[in-house]
């Protein structure tokens, strides 16, 4: 119960809300000339006492903290003095263990009876300030943070208006923040961007999502920087969304950088080089298209695997030294070594490697750029065996040119005096062996121009089946009888286009290298057949000069010695041999070669040391031939009885050797040195029904020769003979339908059959 005072009325006039002020929660006390008068429960809580009666009859001030007494005191004076003082205010109050509690309280003055009182209010509101003081020191420090961020920094409401903006935004964009606040940040995005981000920044406050957006934000000097802006939501206590607290980076250098990236990521993935990096271990980081062009990996199957499985094992110490080079920051600049292919296939590259350093300057890996070079080299090797033939082939025609004279001589005049019917057995067996040397030699020299590919062919439509059958008796004589032969002929006629001699040495060639490859003997097969030869398959035989389409196919094996991998490369290289000092020239594999590619054909070879060897030729299918003309008799013709032949050659023993066959054969022939004499003769003797012409001569040649007979006697046929098979490929040769080119050395019976072939045909044609 409140004291008993002498203003008893009074209180009895407040005594009856007494239950409801017992009951407050808000501590309540009524003060009277600065002594608490009353005090509910509420308030006995609030300043520490068990019970209010402890705290009733107490001075005012004794439960004010030593630091507010003054205030409050003077405030309590002043309020019943009737000045204007505020009504509430915080205070410290000072509690009954000597505690202190922050008390808010609001003060109303009574008039009582018997004076005025004062009714205070008290709150405590300890809890309550220490949270206010927490929150305003968290947003102090956040200023603080936020003003000092290397970043621009916002905070914007749910509408997206800004209520926050750091000092870097405002010495970034130049904007005050009266110009900032609310939608004015927006002004400072450039205007082909803003429509963007207002658009997307909305659908994300829609959504409750977090935002982000690249755009180009103005700056205090009015140019514009890339940035990135990123925005997380704000929400309270219950999950109610309040905004965006938001990010701003300058990311120009980082874009330009990006863009100078991409530019150097699209010249690298362009490259026609592949480019590849990797880790000093030897692992794949990087791999660009043409690395998968080049290699056949995707970069998918080589990006985290070893760059061993490019390299042929025997290379992999290379590997490890260009390693050790980079590791010590040197660079390796266009060395040519080997690669695989993800086929197995091998191929030539040209490598640069160059050390990869992190930032901080430390090597990490290795950059390679690396060049498929395989066709390039190809086509090098290709270039130097052109060119080596050709120097072999000049030399080769040179020597034909002055051997083939000779052998000419030779052989013509060994041919007359084995005509002599009065030539004893022992002087005719002797004249038989110097036959058989000139012919040895004249096939040498064919074979030293077939391989350089400078022999003239006389090319027939022939039956391949038909042509092995006929060469199956004669080699089987010659390979021996501890080789067993065996020919699989497929079915059906094969015709080509070749020189049937020189098919004949093709064969005979290769069967001669399989029987030495047996030397204790074995089995030789020759099989024929067709096949159909495409782009891609004339691709793979490029050195021969295909042309895609249908082939006939000559194959030739043997179960000899084989070849060794390292020796496949040069087998068709001239003097090239594998045979011991004596037993091979080195001449027939290049022979063959030459007589095959001379046809437009192609040979290829496969052998496996200890089994064997193949050979298989290609030849382009031809049509049937016509049906055949009626041979000439040996017997001269009408039209041939004393044909005046003009014989033209510079060397002495030629031309008289081609004269004479030509006289016993019943022809008048006149001899000439050079082209000049030649025509002198022509002016100003009888008609000449037939030339007989060397091809080099001086004074005048063969060229001029047969231009100026074009002119002057366009109907006068010609015969050229040479030594010199390069000119049989120059235009003198065919000038006219009637031509005919004979290789030197020529037997006499050859020359005349030539010459009244050619007669028969011009009489043929005037007929």
């Amino acid at each position: 119960m409140p004291p008993e005072t002498s203003s008893a009325g009074g209180l009895r006039r407040i005594s009856d809300p007494l239950p409801l002020i017992e009951q407050s929660p808000v501590g309540i006390t009524i003060t009277r000339h600065g002594t608490l008068m009353y005090a509910n429960q509420a308030a006995a809580e609030i300043f520490g006492y068990p019970s209010r009666a402890e705290l009733e009859d107490r001075s005012t001030l004794d439960v004010v903290a030593p630091e507010s007494r003054e205030m409050v005191a003077d405030r309590m004076r002043r309020r019943l003095r009737g000045e204007d003082v505020p009504r509430s205010y915080d205070y410290m109050a000072l509690r009954r263990d000597g505690s202190r509690a922050e008390v808010h309280m609001e003060i109303v003055q009574l008039e009582l009876s018997d004076g005025p009182a004062l009714i205070a209010y008290h709150m405590d509101v300890t809890e309550r300030r220490r949270a206010e003081r927490a929150l305003r020191e968290s947003e102090a420090r956040f200023r603080n943070m936020a003003d000092h961020a290397p970043v621009v920094m916002r905070v914007t409401d749910a509408d997206g208006n800004c209520t926050y903006l750091n000092q870097p935004w405002y010495a970034f964009t130049g904007q005050s923040a009266h110009e900032a606040q609310g939608s004015g940040w927006l002004d400072a995005i450039h205007p082909d961007d803003r429509s963007r981000v207002e658009l997307e920044l909305r659908q994300a406050s829609h959504a409750r999502q977090a935002f982000s957006a690249e755009y180009r934000l103005r700056r205090a000097d009015a140019a514009y920087r890339w940035v990135f802006d990123s925005a997380a939501p704000r929400v309270d206590d219950a999950g109610h969304f309040l905004g965006y607290v938001a990010s701003v980076v300058d990311i120009d250098e980082r874009r330009a950088a990006e863009i100078v990236d991409a530019r150097l990521a699209a010249i690298v993935q362009s490259s026609d080089d592949a480019i590849v990096s990797k880790t000093l271990e030897g692992v794949v980081m990087s791999w660009n298209e043409a690395a998968t062009r080049i290699f056949g990996f995707e970069a998918a199957e080589m990006i985290g695997t070893s760059i061993y499985r490019l390299i042929p094992p025997e290379r992999h110490d290379e590997e490890r030294r260009v390693i050790e080079r980079i590791s010590r920051g040197e660079r390796v600049a266009r060395i040519e070594t080997e690669r695989l292919r993800k086929d197995g296939g091998r191929i030539v590259i040209e490598l640069s490697v160059s050390p990869l350093r992190d930032r901080s300057g430390r090597i990490v890996g290795a950059a390679s750029i690396k060049r498929d070079v395989t066709e390039r080299r190809r086509a090098e090797q290709q270039l130097r065996q052109a060119a080596k033939m050709e120097a072999i082939g000049r030399v080769a025609g040179g020597l034909a040119h002055d051997f083939n004279n000779q052998l000419h001589a030779l052989r013509g005049f060994a041919d007359f005096v084995a005509r002599d019917p009065n030539l004893g057995p022992t002087a005719r067996e002797d004249l038989h062996q110097v036959q058989r040397a000139a012919d040895r030699m004249a096939s040498l020299t064919r074979q030293l121009l077939a391989f350089s590919r400078r022999q003239v062919l006389t090319p027939e439509t022939v039956d391949l089946d038909g042509a092995v059958s006929e060469m199956q008796p004669m080699l089987q004589r010659l390979i021996g009888s501890n080789v067993e032969m065996r020919v699989d002929r497929a079915p059906g006629t094969k015709w080509v286009r070749v020189d049937p001699a020189q098919l004949l040495q093709v064969v005979m060639n290769l069967a001669i290298n399989a029987r030495d490859a047996m030397p204790g003997g074995g089995r030789l097969e020759m099989r024929t057949g067709t096949c159909w030869l495409g782009t891609a398959d004339v691709l793979v035989m490029e050195e021969f000069e295909l042309e895609p389409g249908e082939f006939a196919v000559l194959s030739v094996s043997d179960s000899g010695v084989g070849i060794e991998p390292a020796d496949l490369p040069q087998i068709f290289e001239p003097f090239f041999t594998t045979k011991g000092i004596g037993e091979g020239t080195g001449l027939g594999l290049p022979t063959v070669h030459g007589i095959v590619t001379q046809s437009h054909g192609a040979i290829q070879v496969t052998s496996t040391p200890g089994r064997g060897t193949t050979f298989t030729i290609y030849l382009p299918l031809a049509p049937a031939p016509e049906p055949d003309q009626p041979a000439l008799s040996r017997a001269s013709g009408a039209h041939e009885i004393g044909a005046r032949v003009l014989v033209v050659d510079d060397e002495d023993l030629v031309r008289e050797v081609a004269a004479r066959s030509l006289e016993q054969a019943g022809f008048r022939v006149q001899r000439a040195r050079h082209g000049r004499e030649a025509l002198q003769i022509l002016e100003t003797a009888p008609r000449f029904d037939l030339v007989v012409s060397d091809v080099v001569m001086p004074v005048m040649g063969g060229r001029e020769l047969g231009q100026r007979l074009a002119g002057i006697y366009p109907d006068l046929p010609i015969i050229w003979m040479s030594g010199h098979p390069r000119e049989a490929l120059s235009d003198i040769v065919g000038t006219a339908e009637e031509s005919r080119y004979l290789q030197k050395p020529v037997a006499p019976d050859t020359l005349v059959s030539a010459a009244r072939r050619v007669l028969h045909l011009r009489g043929a044609a005037e007929r």
